[in-house]
């Protein structure tokens, strides 16, 4: 069964599976790397900052695909509203989680701050080649029926 004949919905899914799975990945890796090398309150902080950065790129990518399926001609201003919206984000996000005692230290602020980095740097190209494989047609193209009076390409090349 072809991609377009499972529908668009379901190409429109991809890059809201395979980005957070890629990023979920490097929060994995930098929480083990942070556990082993700085201990346990560096691995919070890494895990902390992974999974703000994946919810509010998720979040995000969510909201666009969405505007996409109903809403095509909004979607490039959603695409940048929804962009200075996750910037807000992550800056009161971050700015709240430090401001405790747990995440605010010093040994733990490095982690935090340096995953959320990573999934970004592993989100973007991630979504970037599960939109571009995704099959979404951008026009209809008319079908040809037997019955069909209207021009053909041998009446095309006879101009």
């Amino acid at each position: 069964m072809s991609q377009a004949a499972r529908g668009p919905s379901r190409a429109l899914l991809r890059p809201l599976v395979l980005a957070p799975a890629v990023a979920l990945a490097v929060v994995g890796v930098a929480a083990l790397l942070a556990a082993v090398t700085s201990g346990g309150a560096a691995a919070l902080g890494a895990v902390a900052g992974g999974v703000v950065g994946v919810v509010v790129l998720a979040l995000g990518a969510g909201a666009v695909a969405l505007v996409a399926r109903v809403l095509p001609a909004a979607s490039l201003l959603v695409a940048l509203l929804t962009y200075g919206l996750q910037l807000v984000l992550l800056v009161v996000a971050l700015g709240s989680l430090t401001a405790g005692d747990v995440l605010g230290s010093e040994e733990v602020r490095p982690w935090l701050s340096g995953t959320l980095v990573a999934v970004v740097l592993a989100w973007t190209p991630a979504h970037l080649v599960a939109a571009v494989k995704q099959r979404v047609p951008v026009y209809d193209a008319p079908v040809n029926s037997p019955n069909d009076t209207s021009r053909t390409d041998a009446d095309a090349g006879a101009r």
